[in-house]
């Protein structure tokens, strides 16, 4: 379920009220007139150029999106009765903020809606008014807005609301779909009885509940490709479903039934009150649907999102997965040919939907302007809206939190592209105005090095979802792809097309010289691809590949004399502190370090972290394995360091640094074996601050620091202690620990090693 942790909106806009008092025939020659106009332009939007100046940045949940000619404006609308507009998809202002107030106003307006929510217990409507959506009724000549009422243990609907003008005022019209029955009786105070022909509810509590438990919230109100009016709606456990509605009402169009089919094994499932069941289900993840009819490509594209909401906490990991049919009403399917459908507990839902993107960090946004909040990255992105105006162009809008450790969100606008295959890609920078070129782009200007990020299918549960490695690769000239991936890369003649073969998976995209997220908003070639394997791959041109560094070894530790088990046998960072621990032998290394994940820990000298470029590399054998033990953990405090752990948030090694809490950059390696030696060398460019991490001497990934080691005051610089007080003590071995003043090359690494 979705969970009721969202923070008031903080940046200051505009509150816009709706205009009155007009009489009864001059109303509806308003709303003739409005009528026509949106038969005619409804859904266009006007994209000028160049328009870097990014600005009026809006917090708004759930954000839905819809057009206004009458304005010439773009409205969102969200959770909390968060509203804005826009004339440029860039620059935002507030219509309605998040506070008291709006919600209190819309509470009103919903007030008969309410009393099926207190069913839930512990009802109030103040944090409970999530993710409406608003279409403009062309039969009955109004905007309608459809709020979802949430209530405790499922008691929610989705009610309906109209009025003459986008901004209101609105008038309760009716509910159009409720969910949470135990008993006939509650269904009988309902229109399940209408809907159905029964009041009998006992297969949502007798034995089956899993496949149902679906949430009514999380409406998408659309016209079909022959302008019928549908909806689809849900979240979580019973899976998202579609009703059709009645275009001259905007209610149920109760002459629609539908079948009790349990059975998604065929490729559809439905039930006679919820509708059609286009998504998940036997208590799987998914919330927010939302489904755009794109006539170009001859699709209904179904977005759906995945996991927990939030950033910081076991509830975390959200992203948007893609669908598509050719029909309304499904099957939807991805790339790979999966049914969006679950058809058992045990499907693997995972591998479902293209996953559009996950937590990702590019260099650039590290100078993102003062104020931005996206400078260490993107974490939680989801629950989304997207369009297609008139004129062809795609956007793709959702709300994000950041790598800044809070919950805090925005919103935030990508383009998106159709490939060759008819799949939709997503820009990696928001949009600022740039145009893709038709005609594609000249080799020189695709050759060189990118930042890399592979978005996997991961869904992540219970706990936080950690970012993903920025990786380097290089396109060269002869078609070749180098670096941390290795395959072949590919430019249709004349187009925008790119094509990529990466481990014998072919992916399909565009390359698109677009402006970065800077404060200087450079423009920057990347490229977008999604593979059969429902994997989007991103990539933003850095240059050419960094030149080799050369420095020195500047510290090495081996334990082998156990007079002095501390001592410097380089001897310009300085002798060790060994607290607890003892030499033992080791019938693979010999003398190691033996510490007892008790209190034993070893402090190196200040000057362990005073260089700019930099190498540390070790050898470590974990006799135990507990979350969040430290191999090694440098810096100052739980504020400023940088960390080895062997067991992170998702059980496996992870590399992370931070300085004075401007969100972790990270690197993650693969699953650490109890009484395995591992060698593990993290290498920092002493130019770029481009970070890499290797595994028994292969790379496993990398990203870019928000700081040089020098930058920190190491004044607690641990092997085998934490800065987090609460974090356990490392329990192995270790040995061999070297630190250098520049970045090594993998064969560098790889011959100290092999010492």
């Amino acid at each position: 379920m979705k969970k009721k942790r969202f923070l008031l909106a903080a940046v200051l806009g505009m509150l816009v009220t709706a205009a009155a008092g007009c009489s009864s025939n001059e109303e509806a020659e308003g709303n003739n007139e409005q009528k026509e106009k949106h038969e005619t332009d409804f859904g266009v939007v006007q994209i000028p150029g160049e328009l870097t100046n990014a600005g009026g940045r809006v917090s708004v949940h759930d954000p839905s999106i819809e057009y206004d000619p009458a304005t010439g404006q773009w409205y969102i609308f969200g959770s909390h009765t968060a509203f804005a507009k826009t004339s440029n998809l860039i620059n935002w202002a507030y219509v309605e903020r998040e506070n008291a107030a709006s919600q209190t106003k819309y509470a009103n307006i919903f007030k008969e809606s309410q009393s099926w929510a207190s069913r839930g217990g512990n009802y109030s409507p103040n944090g409970n008014l999530w993710a409406p959506d608003v279409i403009y009724n062309k039969d009955m000549g109004k905007w309608c807005m459809y709020m979802s009422m949430n209530g405790n243990n499922h008691y929610s609907s989705i009610a309906m609301a109209t009025a003459d003008d986008i901004a209101g005022p609105y008038t309760y019209e009716g509910t159009v779909v409720y969910s949470g029955f135990k008993t006939s009786e509650e269904a009988a105070s309902t229109d399940y009885e209408k809907a159905t022909g029964s009041t009998d509810v006992s297969r949502y509590v007798e034995g089956t509940w899993p496949r149902y438990g679906t949430n009514a919230i999380d409406p998408c109100v659309l016209y079909d490709k022959d302008g019928q009016l549908w909806m689809v709606y849900g979240s979580w456990f019973g899976g998202l479903f579609m009703i059709k509605l009645d275009n001259e009402t905007g209610l149920r169009d109760y002459s629609y039934t539908y079948e009790l089919d349990e059975d998604a094994t065929d490729g559809t499932a439905s039930d006679p009150y919820l509708g059609q069941r286009v998504s998940g289900g036997f208590g799987g993840t998914g919330e927010g649907p939302y489904i755009v009819w794109d006539e170009e490509a001859g699709y209904y594209y179904m977005y759906v999102s995945y996991c927990g909401l939030n950033a910081t906490d076991g509830f975390s990991g959200y992203q948007m997965r893609l669908f598509r049919s050719e029909n309304i009403d499904g099957p939807y399917l991805d790339a790979a040919g999966n049914n969006a459908l679950r058809v058992s507990a045990g499907d693997n839902q995972a591998v479902k939907g293209i996953k559009i993107m996950g937590n990702y960090f590019f260099s650039s946004l590290s100078g993102a302007p003062g104020g931005d909040s996206s400078g260490s990255g993107y974490m939680s992105p989801g629950h989304n809206s997207a369009i297609v105006d008139n004129e062809g162009n795609r956007f793709l809008i959702y709300h994000t939190r950041f790598n800044t450790g809070s919950e805090w969100h925005q919103l935030r606008v990508h383009q998106q592209f159709l490939n060759e295959d008819g799949w939709l890609v997503t820009a990696p920078y928001e949009y600022l105005g740039s145009k893709i070129s038709e005609t594609g782009y000249d080799k020189s200007e695709i050759v060189g090095a990118y930042e890399f990020i592979n978005h996997g299918n991961e869904v992540t549960f219970n706990v936080v979802a950690g970012m993903l490695s920025t990786q380097e690769v290089v396109l060269n000239e002869d078609g070749t792809i180098s670096g941390d991936v290795t395959g072949t890369w590919e430019q249709k003649d004349g187009s925008y097309y790119a094509s990529m073969v990466i481990d014998g998976v072919t992916y399909k995209g565009v390359f698109f010289k677009q402006f970065d997220e800077s404060a200087s908003h450079k423009e920057t070639m990347t490229f977008s691809l999604i593979g059969s394997n429902n994997i989007a791959l991103w990539g933003s041109k850095i240059g050419a590949p960094e030149a080799p560094e050369t420095g020195n070894v500047v510290g090495g530790y081996d334990f082998e004399d156990t007079a002095t088990p501390g001592k410097d046998i380089v001897g310009t960072v300085g002798d060790a502190t060994v607290n607890g621990g003892e030499i033992t032998t080791d019938a693979e290394r010999g003398n190691v370090l033996k510490l007892d994940g008790v209190d034993d820990f070893v402090k190196l000298p200040e000057q362990a972290t005073a260089y700019k470029g930099y190498t540390i590399m070790m050898w470590f054998k974990a006799s135990e394995l507990q979350m969040w033990q430290r191999v090694f953990d440098l810096g100052d405090d739980n504020r400023n360091y940088m960390f080895l752990s062997p067991m992170a948030a998702t059980n496996k090694l992870r590399f992370a640094q931070t300085m004075s809490d401007d969100g972790e950059k990270m690197i993650n390696g693969d699953t650490v074996k109890r009484d395995d030696w591992v060698h593990v060398a993290i290498t920092i460019s002493g130019t770029s601050k481009r970070t890499t991490m290797y595994v028994d001497g292969e790379k496993v990934g990398s990203t870019v620091l928000s700081v040089w080691p020098e930058e920190y005051l190491g004044t607690s610089n641990y092997i085998g202690k934490s800065q987090f007080v609460a974090d356990p003590y490392f329990e192995g071995c270790v040995d061999d620990v070297y630190i250098f003043d520049y970045a090594l090359s993998k064969d560098e690494v790889n011959s100290y090693m092999n010492k």
